[in-house]
């Protein structure tokens, strides 16, 4: 800022011609005019900071997309509501306990919870009987609602529960939740995570199963494209960069705890794109050793069937149809497809009650012949003038989690993903 007038210190009578001075502040002046300059707080940068590691280690008061919350709602016998009632959130999985006090309102909220286990809520107050709810299960970014009476002395009340079977939503927000349980008896070809979308009507494959890039399933909705199409995984973006077809880090099917396929109406956790929003929140360890595995084989070669019986060839539902005397076999085209796939998962605790482990590997082997096509040019077909050509297609899916607790509201997650895709084929099945 530049202002006229004289010095602040210095008479303008004993300042010589093109002479600068200085004040007793970070005032300059050369001749008559003074210059005022703001000059760098060095200590600017530090505390900011500070106030931004601050910011972070502040406890996050509402479900993210990888959670989940729980409203508490407290009541008598005749419907009113009770103030400072002692309610008790336990994860009967990890041992995590949640406390709180209902305020005027009668109502408790626990933001932040856990999709590994299930839940049991307790309520009391002094002069009331107590009341307990067990078994309740959460999904991710859903708020489950509890209203629970107490009723004098030592009686019993129903204690009701609403968004946990069906999804009650206070949002338009639409979408396919898919828990462990359905994903583990849903037969999915190739294992592969992308395919469950198409569970979910509203979508559709987009481009064949995937190619050489990618080995994921393409889908879309509407008349959006698949490059709109956007993907977490526990609860940050997992968008893949590069043209945005697919999520950046590949999850074996047996590390997923819930995928949500989400259409439209997003909240503002998915609102940087305008096609549809994939959730995936992967499993973590509990207070129990548990684990699985699987094993898929098919053998090809001599295994692989050559003809087929012509029994069914008329289906029973067309009473005309009749089976030629000349077809004695169905004889397909022989495409040798020898496929081994080997998954498992393991998980438990590391300190029990508070460091919790989880791991899960897939391994998919294939040999896979194709026949190249004779209007390729000479330069490109094989010298000795065999068309079939065998692809060799390798995958290896690792993901590994742990979880430490560091209070009853804060967790430290960390997790590995590992993809190994090494491949030799003109096309992947």
């Amino acid at each position: 800022m530049v202002s006229e007038g004289p010095g602040d210190h210095l008479s303008r009578q004993s300042r010589p011609s093109d002479c600068w001075a200085r004040t007793d502040d970070t005032n300059y002046f050369k001749n008559d005019k003074v210059i005022k300059v703001i000059t760098k707080n060095r200590f600017r940068l530090p505390l900011l900071l500070i106030a931004v590691f601050a910011f972070i280690a502040a406890p996050v008061a509402a479900q993210s997309p990888n959670t989940a919350a729980m409203i508490v709602v407290v009541v008598d016998q005749t419907g009113a509501v009770v103030p400072d009632a002692k309610v008790s959130v336990v994860n009967t999985a990890t041992g995590t306990v949640r406390e709180a006090v209902s305020g005027s309102d009668g109502s408790v909220t626990i933001p932040a919870l856990s999709l590994t286990g299930t839940y049991t809520v307790s309520v009391s107050k002094l002069g009331f009987g107590n009341e307990e709810r067990k078994d309740i299960t959460l999904r991710s970014g859903e708020t489950a609602t509890l209203k629970v009476p107490l009723l004098v002395g030592s009686e019993k009340a129903e204690v009701t529960v609403y968004g946990t079977t069906e999804g009650v939503r206070s949002n338009p927000q639409i979408g396919l939740p898919l828990n462990s349980p359905q994903i583990d008896e849903t037969p999915i070809l190739g294992r592969k995570a992308t395919t469950l979308p198409l569970l979910n009507s509203a979508f559709r494959q987009g481009k064949g199963t995937g190619d050489l890039f990618v080995n994921a399933t393409y889908f879309i909705t509407g008349v959006g494209s698949r490059r709109a199409t956007t993907y977490t995984l526990d609860g940050a973006n997992n968008d893949e960069g590069w043209g945005r077809q697919t999520a950046i880090a590949t999850v074996p099917l047996g590390a997923i705890q819930e995928i949500t396929i989400l259409s439209n109406a997003f909240s503002s956790e998915f609102g940087w794109t305008s096609g549809p929003a994939l959730n995936i929140v992967t499993k973590s360890g509990t207070n129990d050793l548990h684990g699985e595995g699987i094993f898929l084989l098919r053998p090809g070669g001599s295994w692989q069937a050559k003809t087929f019986s012509t029994k069914g060839f008329c289906p029973p539902s067309v009473p005309s149809c009749v089976t030629p005397s000349t077809l004695q076999a169905i004889n397909p085209v022989d495409i040798p497809d020898a496929l081994s796939q080997v998954s498992g998962s393991i998980g438990g605790p590391i300190i029990k009650d508070k460091t919790f482990f989880f791991v899960t590997a897939d391994y998919t082997r294939q040999n896979r012949t194709t026949f190249l096509s004779t209007t390729l040019p000479a330069f490109l077909l094989p010298a000795d003038g065999h068309l079939d050509y065998t692809g060799h297609y390798r995958q290896l899916l690792f993901d590994g989690r742990v979880d430490h607790k560091l209070t009853s509201k804060q967790t430290l997650m960390f997790r590995l993903n590992v993809t190994g895709f090494p491949t030799i084929t003109p096309r992947t099945p």
